[in-house]
Order: C-alpha cells, then sequence, then structure tokens
C-alpha cells in the first residue's frame, strides 16, 4: 500500500505532495522502506498488476470517509488525495511505516487534518479507528477457520479408514460384512474417535454373570407376599 503514497508524490506539484517531501516521506525514503520490507516479495511481471487486498482496503476506507458529505453537500462527496493519505498512514497493515518514522508520520497527520471541518473530522477518526479492531477479528476468524478444516481433516481421515479395507487397502463399502477383494472382515471403528468396538464381555465374565441368580420368591413366603402386595396395589 506504500506504493499509493508514491502515486502521489508522482503528481509533483500537489498540496499533498509537498507535504509528503515537508515531512521527510519523499521518493527515495519511500523507496528504501519499500525495498526492505518486500524484499523476500517476488515482483509482478504484469504490465499493469492489481492493487493488492491492503491497498483496495485503503481506496475503501476513503471512500467511506466522504460518505459524510452525501447527505450534506453532495458536491463534496469526492475523494481527495489527504483523505486517501490518512487512510493509507492509519491502516493496520502499515504498522511498519508508522513504527519506522513515527513522527514523520504524526506531523504529517496533523499538518493533513488541520482545514478539514470538525464533524468530518469526527467521522473519519471513528471509522478509521475503527479498523484497528479488525486485525483482532481476522486472527479470531482464521484460527476459527484452521480448526474446522482440522476437524474436518480429521473426520475425513475416519471415513477414508472406514471405507478402505485394512488387509489389502482396496475401498471397500460400509455395508460390506467382508471385504470382496480378499475376503477380509473389516473392523468397524468409531467415526468420532477411531476407536474400536467393545467386544463384549469373554467367556469368563459371562460365566461370572450368568452364576448370579435371582432370588426365587416361592421360597421366601414373606417376600413373596410383598411382591403380591406391591404389584397388585391399587394407584
Amino acid at each position: 500500500m506504500e506504493h499509493l503514497l508514491l502515486g502521489v508524490l508522482a503528481e509533483g506539484s500537489s498540496h499533498e505532495a509537498t507535504l509528503l517531501k515537508n515531512c521527510g516521506l519523499d521518493v527515495d525514503t519511500l523507496r528504501a522502506h519499500i525495498d526492505a520490507v518486500y524484499a523476500n516479495t517476488p515482483l509482478s511481471r504484469e504490465d499493469d498488476p492489481p492493487l493488492s487486498r491492503q491497498a483496495e482496503e485503503c481506496v475503501q476506507n476513503a471512500i467511506a470517509m466522504i460518505t459524510y458529505y452525501l447527505t450534506r453537500h453532495r458536491p463534496s462527496a469526492k475523494v481527495a488525495p489527504n483523505q486517501l493519505i490518512l487512510s493509507i498512514i492509519a491502516h493496520p497493515g502499515n504498522l511498519r511505516l508508522q513504527t519506522a518514522y513515527p513522527i514523520r508520520v504524526a506531523t504529517l497527520r496533523q499538518q493533513l487534518i488541520a482545514d478539514m471541518e470538525p464533524e468530518f473530522l469526527r467521522h473519519s477518526d471513528k471509522l478509521l479507528l475503527s479498523l484497528r479492531s479488525q486485525p483482532a477479528r481476522a486472527s479470531q476468524e482464521r484460527h476459527t477457520e484452521i480448526h474446522h478444516k482440522h476437524h474436518t481433516s480429521q473426520e475425513n481421515a475416519v471415513d477414508k479408514s472406514e471405507l478402505t479395507c485394512s488387509a489389502c487397502q482396496q475401498p471397500i463399502q460400509a455395508a460390506w460384512k467382508y471385504c470382496a477383494y480378499c475376503g477380509h472382515q473389516p473392523a468397524k471403528i468409531c467415526p468420532h474417535c477411531s476407536a474400536p468396538p467393545w467386544p463384549g464381555p469373554d467367556s469368563a465374565s459371562s460365566a461370572a454373570i450368568n452364576s448370579i441368580k435371582a432370588p426365587t420368591l416361592s421360597h421366601q413366603p414373606g417376600l413373596a407376599r410383598h411382591y403380591y402386595n406391591t404389584t397388585n396395589r391399587a394407584d
């Protein structure tokens, strides 16, 4: 987005270009900053490369600033270079320029807003201030998206293991009891945690469970009478 400032400087004799030069943000300074920041970024080979996402956001924010005049003085609802520069130096993605030249950027901002209407300035400051919370929201959205992709990839891995024979690795159908390729009996797994099914009690456990006998009511008259009275009691 720093290239947008070079575009303003290219006008040469404009008021905003003069402000940039007087604040020490001339062509040589900005080009040196751009070369240092984007040293590892491959250059575009296009004759007319498109704007980056952040540069487009700067333009859109400048347009949002002048919407203040749409219901007040429509002829003034035009994006001026000073509004575009304010949008650029206030963008969260331009923190490197603000950190490298904090005094120059602050001085430039004070000179740009010197002749602005107080109400328009409050509108612009409120708009630009809201941009500072966007990186936190974007970070949270990226975290949520990454978590969703990770969860989805785990589910897809489980689905793939269910539809592949563990013996011959051939694709099988979920309804198959035996693999049609090798005859292996596929083991079903839990779709949530990939755990194998519980095999049930072994023979020793089954014998222990079967050895537990319920009380015989015929040999316990008192218990039988109580059971009869309880089950036949009118509600």
